[in-house]
Parts: C-alpha cells; sequence; structure tokens
C-alpha cells in the first residue's frame, strides 16, 4: 500500500504491515496523509520480514528492523521528516520543541535529550497548546513556525517523579507505546496540526540541573544565535542564506535561559513570563 503524507512528492510504501498503518492514523494523526495511486516511485519502504518491521530510504545506509511496531513508527518518523526536508528546501528546520504562549510562538532548545519532550509534554498538560516536541519547520522570511502533527512521545522511564498531576494527566492520554517509548494522546484541540502556526516571539534555552533554582534570565543575541546554529538540521539552502536567516530569527524574538530542575518547577515561570499580561506591557 502506498501513503502519500502532505508536503511530500512521494509516496511511503507500507507492505504486510497493517498495524503500523492503524498507527499512522494515531501517531501521526495531524498531519494529513491518503492512500495514493501515483506512479511516482516511493521514498521510504516499510516492509514485514521474519525479522519484524524493516525499513529502507536514501537516508539510511542499510534497512533498519524493529520487533515493535510503535518503536518502528518512532523510527520512521525520523525519514519521514528527511523527505519532508528534501521536498520544503524553501523552510527552515531546528530540532527543538514549541508551545504556543499568547506571547507568539515560544521555541525551547536543548541539548539531545536535554528535557524538551518532557517540558513540552508538562506544559500540554497544563493547558498549553504545543507545535512540537521534537522538530520545526520555520518560514525564513516571516519567522512563522509550522506544526508537523507528529503526536509527542516520552522515554521510558516516564518522568512522573515528584508530579503527581503529570503522572495522572500521562495515566489518562496514554497513546502507544513500547518498551522504549510513550506516545501521548493528546486532545485535538490541544496538538496543533499540520501546517503553518504563527511567529516565533521567544526563544528559550534549556538548562536543566540537579538542584537548579528556576529561573528565566534575558540572554544576549549572539548567545542565542550559537544555540540555533546547533540545532539547525536544512542542508539543501547554502551555509550563508541558513546563517543569515536565523540570525535574522533571533533579531526578531526574545531570547531567555531557563533554569531548572523539574519541568513542574517552570510552569509559573513560563505562563507568567508569556502571559497575555506580559504582551500588554510590551505594546
Amino acid at each position: 500500500m502506498d501513503i502519500l503524507f502532505a508536503g511530500l512528492s512521494r509516496p511511503v510504501s507500507v507492505n504486510g504491515c497493517e498495524d503500523v498503518i492503524t498507527l499512522f492514523a494515531t501517531v501521526l494523526r495531524d498531519w494529513p496523509h491518503k492512500s495514493s495511486t501515483s506512479s511516482e516511485p516511493s521514498v521510504i519502504q516499510i516492509f514485514r520480514t521474519k525479522a519484524g518491521y524493516t525499513r529502507t530510504s536514501p537516508w539510511l545506509d542499510e534497512p533498519k528492523t524493529y520487533t515493535d511496531p510503535v518503536d518502528a513508527v518512532c523510527d520512521f518518523v525520523v525519514d519521514l521528516v528527511n523527505a519532508y526536508m528534501e521536498d520544503r528546501s524553501d523552510l527552515l528546520f531546528l530540532h527543538c520543541a514549541a508551545a504556543v504562549f499568547p506571547t507568539g510562538v515560544t521555541l525551547l532548545l536543548s541539548d539531545y535529550e536535554g528535557g524538551k519532550s518532557t517540558l513540552s509534554t508538562r506544559l500540554l498538560a497544563a493547558g498549553v497548546p504545543i507545535v512540537s516536541d521534537d522538530v520545526v519547520p520555520i518560514e525564513p522570511q516571516t519567522g512563522f513556525a509550522h506544526a508537523l502533527g507528529v503526536m509527542p512521545r516520552l522515554r521510558h522511564p516516564l518522568p512522573t517523579k515528584g508530579d503527581p498531576d503529570f503522572k495522572t494527566f500521562i495515566a489518562e492520554h496514554g497513546g502507544p507505546a513500547s518498551e522504549r517509548f510513550q506516545y501521548i494522546n493528546t486532545l485535538k484541540s490541544m496538538q496543533v496540526p499540520y501546517g503553518p502556526v504563527g511567529e516565533i516571539t521567544n526563544l528559550v534555552i534549556l538548562n536543566r540541573r540537579r538542584d537548579a533554582t528556576p529561573s528565566l534570565e534575558p540572554i544576549a543575541m549572539n548567545d542565542a544565535l550559537k544555540h540555533i546554529i546547533l540545532r539547525n538540521f536544512a542542508r539543501k539552502s547554502g551555509g550563508l542564506s541558513i546563517l543569515d536567516s536565523l540570525h535574522h530569527l533571533v533579531q526578531n524574538t526574545n531570547c531567555f535561559r531557563l533554569s531548572y530542575d523539574q519541568a513542574v518547577q517552570t510552569l509559573p515561570i513560563l505562563k507568567t513570563a508569556f502571559s497575555s499580561a506580559a504582551l500588554e506591557q510590551q505594546l
């Protein structure tokens, strides 16, 4: 079966993996996709073998196989984003999370496994809509963030220690899961669907440290630019063009460093800083 995802020129081929197709309808429910009758060759292939769910793509040196369908779909999303990025060279792509506050879209940047998925999902549990917990496409000319519509995902063990409200939220909104991952089945009103979202107005560098005193401090533009350059993975545009676009983005956003230990500590800080009242003070 060939499936065409919005924004891709070529379909994804899925053979003998009905459970994977079922997971697409859940995990990628807000990224429009449909059965395809296109004559274009598939860009990604997923098929069932004796070893499990095997995938090939132009971004893999050799086929990858997973025994659990949830793990297979988790890893497939990486290539799905690669395919989208291949066809959307007009966009920048940042490895970060993003949430929607009254003051605008706020990017949340961290190192790998630095807490962005936990924080963005904790914000979601507190009623803050999220754009993504992992990848954000951006229009370089307008500074508008786009959503891909991928359900947020946490790694096991789940980060609920000392936060009973978050533990309850995950229990009530648990989506597909494996031994490694847990998807969060968000309400449609809280998961921003595929497409343009709005202007990026805030950029927050996450600084999660044990026993850190929770604080949100402004940082210099050059400091923010260094962080955002390291998290850019668009490659089709020229290096100077990408640097200029990132510089323009940072110039037009409020840049901060968020220090904290547990995600729950950040909720009052972020909600106050990026509230309607804060917006009125800026006007």
